[in-house]
C-alpha cells in the first residue's frame, strides 16, 4: 500500500519533471524562430 503510492507520486513527480522539458524546449524553439524571422525582415 504505501509503497505503490510512493511509486505513484514518484511516477506523477517524473511526469511532471517530462513535460516541464518538454515545455522548455518548444518555448526555446518558438523564440529562436521568433528572432529568426524579425532578424530576417530587418
Amino acid at each position: 500500500m504505501c509503497s505503490s503510492s510512493l511509486q505513484r507520486v514518484v511516477n506523477f513527480i517524473m511526469l511532471r519533471i517530462m513535460t516541464l522539458i518538454l515545455l522548455k524546449k518548444v518555448i526555446w524553439n518558438i523564440l529562436i524562430i521568433l528572432i529568426w524571422i524579425t532578424l530576417k525582415t530587418i
